[in-house]
């Protein structure tokens, strides 16, 4: 039989490993949702057939920087800028280096207007519509495609 020595010594171990377990499992935790926050969001939007995968740019920073800078978009991927109330919400092609489609839609969800394949040639001309919530940049020739006119229902 071990002497009480020996099992204050086990139980002394067993307790440390159990607060290192659970300072670890606490920083992991803690390390994962600050992952998750710093990461793009995204939503999926269907328009009949079709879906579509949108990052989500809901801050002024995210935003102002929106799709600037990038090279391009995958099919039916985009992004989806979304504002806290409906009001005239305007757009331009600065420092973009690919064409897009934009459409604007109220706070139902509807379309309220289709812009297609804007250039990165218009900057700095501004396009805008009034009474919208949602703004949805897709690549050029996707709002054709998907058939998506004024009226039209967006799910997501």
């Amino acid at each position: 039989m071990p002497s009480s020595g020996t099992a204050r010594t086990a139980s002394a171990r067993s307790g440390r490993w159990r607060r290192i377990f659970v300072v670890l499992f606490t920083v992991t935790v803690f390390a994962l949702a600050l992952w998750r926050e710093s990461g793009p969001q995204f939503v999926h939007m269907s328009l009949a057939s079709e879906n579509f995968r949108l990052e989500v740019a809901d801050t002024d920073a995210a935003r102002q920087q929106g799709l600037s800078g990038r090279t391009g978009l995958p099919p039916n991927q985009g992004m989806l800028f979304m504002f806290s109330h409906p009001a005239r919400q305007c757009f331009w092609m600065k420092d973009m280096r690919f064409s897009l489609d934009i459409i604007w839609a109220d706070s139902a969800h509807h379309v309220v207007q289709v812009l297609p394949d804007l250039s990165p040639n218009t900057y700095p001309q501004t396009f805008c519509a009034a009474n919208t919530q949602y703004v949805i940049e897709l690549p050029a020739g996707t709002a054709a495609h998907a058939r998506m006119q004024t009226g039209a229902l967006l799910v997501f």
